[in-house]
């Protein structure tokens, strides 16, 4: 097993007072160390800080730093997604053709986010992410309240996402039953297609588990309308031992497929859709 990662916090080399403070509150809610800049290269402070990857506090934006890799919350392909309006896969697994709107969605495994932003715009709808990684969780309320900001396509979208840090079976158990419409599951793939540079140092970050009974079991307690499983595409259907609802629609997509635990099933009962 990998040692666990070490974090530290630090800022840009200009940083004035009030950037200071927001890195050492920010290094004590993860309840790692805050490094002072003092003009040292990144490179040189993680080495001397015996860190493993860095939360930066940069001029224009926070950031996660190991060497050349660099995350940090952005809008992604959103403007080509959003284009495909109610035909985009995730659209139709969420909020099928002939179904009653859905106004909130748990996105129970956050991640960078980009599930949740497009939701929010194609839907109009409120998106609560969970993410059990506190330091991609801090990084996302950055990156979403910036983007909202910015007053470009994807800022309303970024405004109805909120973010919570914890592990989503957790919170899912201590929400109401049946309180939301569509609960989004989205369990860390092996390297997907077109993964960006920096896929390794989200993995090193996020929970990385499959997909388990208990965290199933949550969703389905707390949907009302249908659960969605983000899948590689044309993976097999899981069946976990003891699961008491199984996966009764399937959308297909280009490189991933979503699977759904459908209260509403379409007027020809069909489990897959084109």
């Amino acid at each position: 097993m990998p040692p666990p990662e070490k974090l530290a916090v630090t800022t840009h080399k200009k940083a004035d007072a009030a950037t200071t403070l927001r890195a050492s509150e920010i290094a004590a809610r993860l309840g790692v160390t805050f490094e002072a800049r003092r003009g040292r290269s990144l490179a040189r402070l993680q080495r001397e800080a015996a860190a493993s990857m860095l939360y930066v506090l940069q001029l224009e934006r926070d950031e996660i730093v190991d060497g050349e890799q660099i995350l940090f919350t952005n809008p992604g392909r959103y403007t080509l997604k959003i284009l495909d309006g109610a035909a985009h896969p995730l659209v139709r697994a969420a909020a099928p053709p002939g179904a009653a709107p859905v106004d909130r969605v748990i996105d129970a495994t956050l991640g960078m986010a980009g599930d949740a932003l497009h939701l929010a715009g194609a839907l109009n709808a409120q998106i609560d992410g969970f993410e059990a990684s506190a330091p991609l969780a801090e990084l996302l309320r950055e990156g979403l309240a910036r983007m909202t900001a910015a007053r470009r396509k994807w800022a309303a979208a970024a405004a109805r996402v909120r973010v919570q840090a914890g592990d989503a079976a957790d919170l899912l158990a201590a929400m109401p039953p049946a309180s939301a419409p569509v609960v989004l599951l989205d369990p860390m793939f092996d390297r997907p297609l077109g993964a960006p540079p920096a896929f390794d140092l989200l993995r090193r970050l996020a929970r990385s588990e499959p997909l388990d009974l208990s965290l199933l079991d949550a969703a389905c307690r707390v949907a009302t309308r249908r659960v969605v499983l983000k899948i590689p595409g044309a993976s097999p259907v899981p069946r976990l031992p003891g699961q008491r609802e199984h996966f009764n629609r399937r959308v297909r997509g280009q490189a991933v497929d979503y699977l759904i635990i459908e209260r509403e099933l379409p007027p020809d009962g069909s489990m897959s859709q084109p």
